[in-house]
């Protein structure tokens, strides 16, 4: 099945493809199959090599001369690298350079550390006038692929490694969906955000809301009428401090169910396991 990343890069070489000859994507070193039928075209694509904090630069600056400029990595390296000059460069000046971040939580489980992207999300919502899209399926990805070609700010698109397809409208201006519905109100809601919302879709039994978070900032306000006085539990494959758990401190009853510390090289479904037994006892 198609990933994610080459969902979202055959639409933006479609795009190129059919006369968007300001598009250009700096990749740090990393590779797509939707891209190998550029690699000879320098004018779309350009290869930094291992120099994130360059390449925030570089897409910068081609910004400001016009170009639709994609910044692209590894999840870790693409933000909490080159987190100032994303910063400064780009979205302090409010720039419509889009990042592109593949192996969002813990896509690259086994690498370790360094790979596992568990805490780009809080430091990604610190950024000022940047849009965060978590998507969760190919077609939430396709959809913010759509959207980037207009898009007129900062946007970074944080990609996950799993292929999970899920048909549904998306509502940006709300930046969430009912994944599991009706619920009971002697239960909590589950709100969660990422590829893990899957997971929890298909283990949660009937009764228990689930409602998945795709996009930062989102209507806090629709959130909150929809639901109004219910004991709301979060979960995330990511820090609690900045993610979001944090993102839902406007609501009165909120636990959040998340990571403290470093994660562990082993298989992310151990982890998910965990988090759902921690979220069904909170």
């Amino acid at each position: 099945m198609t990933t994610q990343r080459d969902r979202f890069f055959q639409t933006i070489g479609n795009a190129y493809k059919n006369g968007r000859d300001d598009l250009v994507i700096l990749t740090a070193d990393m590779g797509a199959a939707s891209l190998n039928e550029f690699k000879d075209d320098p004018n779309f694509l350009i290869n930094i090599g291992p120099a994130e904090q360059l390449g925030a630069c570089i897409s910068a600056g081609l910004s400001l001369q016009g170009k639709k400029a994609y910044l692209y990595g590894i999840v870790p390296f693409i933000t909490g690298r080159c987190l100032e000059q994303i910063m400064v460069s780009i979205c302090s000046q409010n720039l419509p350079v889009t990042i592109v971040g593949s192996g969002s939580a813990l896509s690259y489980d086994l690498a370790g550390c360094t790979h596992h992207g568990i805490c780009d999300l809080g430091l990604m919502r610190c950024m000022p006038n940047l849009t965060i899209c978590n998507g969760s399926s190919l077609e939430m990805v396709e959809y913010y692929a759509n959207y980037s070609l207009g898009c007129k700010t900062p946007l970074y698109v944080r990609m996950d490694k799993k292929t999970y397809s899920y048909k549904q409208p998306i509502d940006k201006e709300a930046g969430y969906i009912f994944r599991k519905w009706p619920w009971n109100n002697d239960k909590p809601i589950i709100i969660s955000t990422g590829a893990i919302t899957n997971y929890l879709a298909e283990q949660l039994k009937p009764g228990i809301g689930l409602i998945e978070v795709f996009q930062f900032p989102f209507n806090e306000l629709d959130l909150k009428y929809d639901i109004m006085n219910m004991k709301v539990v979060s979960v995330e494959e990511g820090y609690k401090i900045g993610g979001l758990g944090d993102s839902l401190s406007f609501l009165p009853n909120v636990t959040k169910i998340g990571f403290d510390n470093f994660c562990e090289a082993k298989p992310r479904e151990e982890y998910w396991k965990i988090l759902l037994r921690e979220a069904l006892n909170a």
